[in-house]
């Protein structure tokens, strides 16, 4: 058994390398760097997830959605069809150069990251005339960084239709730096249950108006 187990890592460290070099090479085209440059300087210059860091976060995921442990956890997974939200309903998410910009009375800022020490979302609601609320949540450590951005602009939607007691104040703009989380939400097969879930509020808050 030692034995099996001892093939086993040394196979798993013999393909991570490989999957690393052909990494490697990609991140050089990439960043245009010279080949004496690691591995690990060129994922942070490109900001690339080192591939076995990937592999273990695709594996744990896929553990648990497999094992339908996702029900428990504030983890990312795809929704059936029939829980898409229909394409002319959707809100078109935009993006602008300047983040200051506030178009609306209530503005939203959300954030979301990944570390050592765990993964979590933040956000901030700046109403006038009342305290700004702070809000922050603990994501379970399989989430990715980009997951925990949605995961903010969600909760965010969801404080708003459950506390939006002035009906004057309708329009909401949710400031993020996530151009991946806005091009998730314009782009039509993408139907994760974080952007579905978002599409969903979003929809429900403008037929409110």
């Amino acid at each position: 058994m030692e034995h099996w187990y001892g093939r086993k890592q040394q196979t798993k460290r013999v393909t991570e390398k490989k999957l690393s070099r052909v990494q490697r090479l990609i991140n050089i085209k990439i960043a245009k760097a010279y080949i004496t440059v690691s591995n690990e300087a060129l994922c942070i210059i490109t900001g690339v997830t080192p591939i076995h860091i990937k592999i273990k976060e695709k594996a744990e995921h896929y553990k648990i959605v497999k094992g339908n442990r996702h029900n428990n956890l504030q983890t990312d997974h795809d929704k059936p069809p029939k829980q898409w939200l229909h394409p002319a309903d959707r809100t078109v998410a935009t993006a602008s150069d300047n983040t200051q910009e506030e178009v609306t009375p209530i503005n939203i800022y959300t954030d979301g990251s990944k570390s050592e020490q765990g993964v979590g979302a933040g956000i901030a609601i700046i109403i006038p005339g009342t305290p700004t609320v702070k809000l922050m949540y603990r994501m379970d450590t399989s989430c990715t960084n980009n997951q925990a951005e949605a995961f903010a602009i969600l909760k965010a939607l969801e404080y708003m239709q459950t506390n939006q007691a002035n009906e004057e104040d309708k329009e909401v703009t949710v400031h993020t730096d996530s151009r991946t989380t806005l091009d998730s939400l314009n782009y039509a097969n993408k139907h994760t249950y974080l952007t579905e879930e978002i599409r969903q509020k979003a929809h429900e808050m403008k037929i409110r108006e």
